[in-house]
């Protein structure tokens, strides 16, 4: 079974000239068709490249759906049996994985001093002395009981 990248490589995705490129580019730090700058997060690769010369094509997520686009409307192949057409097959999963929003982090959960329990909508809203309730004399509340009882967070209060 061949990867994504090997399969671009073996078929004839339309790359630009490496020659024509600036360092940025042609090693892969910056998109090869917009030059725009790449990070681990954003940066499509499509395979390590010996001809004509040594290089390694990246793009930006918004150039591989333009390829996408592109190679559809001009490969015979895709206009005749789309479905036979490996290259759009590949570069349709290459859009599908760019285009993936990443999962939200955890969100954090405290102990909401007004209702007793868990609560991850739970922010700071009153510092007393210590021992007076609260960890560390801290209260928090969650959003439920701040519009219950009229509790603003201490990050919204202006000094």
């Amino acid at each position: 079974m061949t990867s994504l990248r090997e399969e671009l490589r073996a078929n004839t995705l339309d790359l630009p000239n490496p020659a024509r490129l600036n360092a940025d580019q042609v090693r892969g730090g910056h998109c090869c068709w917009c030059n725009t700058a790449l990070t681990a997060e954003t940066a499509v690769d499509l395979g390590e490249r010996r001809h004509p010369t040594h290089w390694f094509p990246r793009c930006c997520p918004t150039c591989i759906r333009a390829a996408d686009h592109a190679h559809v409307g001009m490969c015979e192949t895709c206009v005749e049996t789309p479905a036979a057409c490996q290259t759009a097959a590949t570069l349709k999963q290459l859009v599908r994985e760019h285009s993936r929003t990443p999962p939200p982090g955890p969100r954090p959960i405290a102990y909401c001093n007004w209702h007793r329990g868990l609560s991850d909508t739970a922010l700071l809203v009153r510092i007393t002395e210590e021992g007076s309730g609260g960890e560390n004399g801290m209260l928090y509340a969650c959003q439920n009981c701040r519009t219950q009882h009229g509790l603003t967070p201490l990050a919204e209060h202006t000094t």
